[in-house]
């Protein structure tokens, strides 16, 4: 294959049991989360896997299709490399999911990639969080829940 691009094979992510590392599955109730806590276990986990550029956007997906030839002419290939990439981002994208509260998971489940699915988290709550009153929960007020809900 002459042109299957730039990307460099990642070590296979092992197979491990992500609730080893993640115990707790992150929870959302309209007045507080562990959305911290679990940030921080996920990331010990995909980095002691190798994985944090996947959801860093540093481990793009190489291309799909390559030439087999390096004339334009040459019928356009399955790329080994995307394959790899895939599989690895496919196991990176079921230990988040598998670490979320049914609620949540839902919201993301039909994301792409995993860091399709790591951004809107942290989206949804980098967004309460500016909407908590000085750090101490959510809101206190007549229609909070229906204006936090909104952000679901």
């Amino acid at each position: 294959m002459a042109s299957s691009s730039a990307y460099q094979p990642q070590p296979w992510a092992s197979p491990v049991n992500a609730a080893n590392f993640v115990p707790t599955k992150l929870w959302f109730n309209y007045t507080s989360t562990n959305y911290r806590a679990w940030k921080e276990q996920m990331l010990c986990l995909i980095q002691s896997q190798g994985l944090l550029g996947f959801i860093d956007g540093t481990i793009a997906p190489p291309p799909e299709t390559v030439s087999e030839a390096a004339d334009a002419t040459a019928a356009a290939v399955r790329n080994p490399y995307y394959d790899l990439w895939s599989r690895s981002d496919v196991l990176l994208k079921g230990w988040i999911l598998c670490s979320l509260n049914d609620d949540i998971v839902y919201t993301v489940s039909a994301m792409k990639t995993s860091r399709d699915v790591w951004l809107e988290l942290e989206n949804k709550f980098r967004r309460l969080f500016n909407l908590a009153p000085h750090g101490y929960g959510y809101g206190y007020g007549y229609g909070d829940v229906y204006v936090y809900r909104g952000y679901w």
